[in-house]
């Protein structure tokens, strides 16, 4: 009988999760990510299907942008438009389609086509309390003849409009 207590003690004692437990390391308060490799600029984004624009702060990867050979200061850009955008790589049963070219309007009142894509404006940061991503690129499924969100039949066709969702131009405001 006494060995009986006795190991059920023991058994008791040695899986026991009090035992074992250590102290739990304390967990960092929430702060929100602030990148200092970002440059922030107040702006105006337009998005296709949506009535109203977004304003605010979008976070760039510099305070220059840079195609190519060119580089062109962010605080010159008084806004960019996409024109045009460009089916470029297949993923599974979809499509990307970048932007393929731009139009750059200065705040001198000039103005640049640039043809090819800016891979740093594909994806931009919005900042602020509830952070997310606009996105200046689009999918698409080519299905019985057409493309499924676009609508448009030709498979090779030039697309001058996006689907909804997409960026079509970012006003910089001063």
């Amino acid at each position: 009988m006494k060995k009986i207590i006795l190991y059920s003690i023991l058994i008791c004692v040695c899986f026991n999760p009090y035992v074992y437990s250590q102290i739990k390391e304390p967990e960092s308060p929430y702060s929100p990510v602030v990148d200092k490799d970002n440059f922030n600029v107040k702006a105006e984004v337009t998005i296709q299907g949506r009535d109203k624009p977004i304003i605010g702060f979008i976070a760039l990867s510099s305070d220059v942008l840079t195609v190519g050979d060119n580089r062109f200061k962010i605080s010159d850009l008084a806004r960019i438009n996409i024109l045009m955008w460009k089916r470029s790589e297949r993923k599974f049963n979809s499509h990307i389609f970048y932007p393929d070219r731009y139009e750059l309007l200065f705040r001198n009142n000039k103005s640049q086509i640039i043809n090819g894509n800016i891979e740093s404006l594909n994806k931009i940061r919005v900042v602020g309390k509830k952070g997310y991503c606009i996105y200046l690129y689009y999918y698409d499924y080519f299905k019985n003849g057409k493309w499924i969100n676009s609508g448009i039949a030709n498979f090779d066709a030039t697309f001058t409009t996006p689907v909804n969702g997409s960026v079509i131009s970012i006003e910089l405001i001063e």
